[in-house]
C-alpha cells in the first residue's frame, strides 16, 4: 500500500495514496497504524481523499486505528471522504463512530479541542 506521512505540531497525517481501500490494502494499513502508535503517535488523522472505495477490510483498518488512539488517550480522524466512501461509512453507521473532519483546516483545532477534553476527564478522576 501506498501511504505518505506528514507530521503537523498536533497529530500526524497519513495520506492513503490508493484508490481502494480493501482486503488487499487493508493489512498493510493497519500494520502502520499499530507501528505509528507505537512510536507515540497518539493523534492521528487519515486522509481520505484518493480512496474512491472501502469494503469491511478497510473499514476494520480504520477502527484499528480508532481504537489504538483512544487507548493511548488520543484522537483519530478521517478526513478527504468521498462521497460513496461517505456513504458506506453512514450504511454501516461508522459516521457515528468515527471522526469525520470535512475541512482540513479544522483539523488542528479539533484536535486541540480534543486533547483538553481529555485532560479535564483525567483531572476529574
Amino acid at each position: 500500500m501506498n501511504f505518505s506521512s506528514t507530521e503537523k505540531p498536533h497529530y500526524l497525517s497519513l495520506l492513503i495514496e490508493e484508490e481502494q481501500l480493501t482486503a488487499q490494502t487493508a493489512p498493510d494499513l493497519k500494520s502502520e497504524l499499530v507501528r505509528l502508535n507505537a512510536l507515540g503517535h497518539k493523534n492521528l488523522v487519515v486522509d481520505l481523499q484518493k480512496v474512491e472505495f472501502v469494503d469491511s477490510s478497510g473499514l476494520s483498518a480504520l477502527l484499528v486505528g480508532n481504537r489504538l488512539a483512544h487507548k493511548s488517550n488520543g484522537v483519530f480522524a478521517i478526513t478527504g471522504v468521498h462521497a460513496g466512501v461517505m456513504k458506506i461509512l453512514q450504511i454501516c453507521q461508522l459516521d457515528t463512530v468515527l471522526n469525520i473532519i470535512h475541512n482540513e483546516n479544522e483539523i488542528e483545532d479539533f484536535i486541540i479541542m480534543s486533547n483538553i477534553a481529555q485532560d479535564l476527564l483525567d483531572e476529574e478522576e
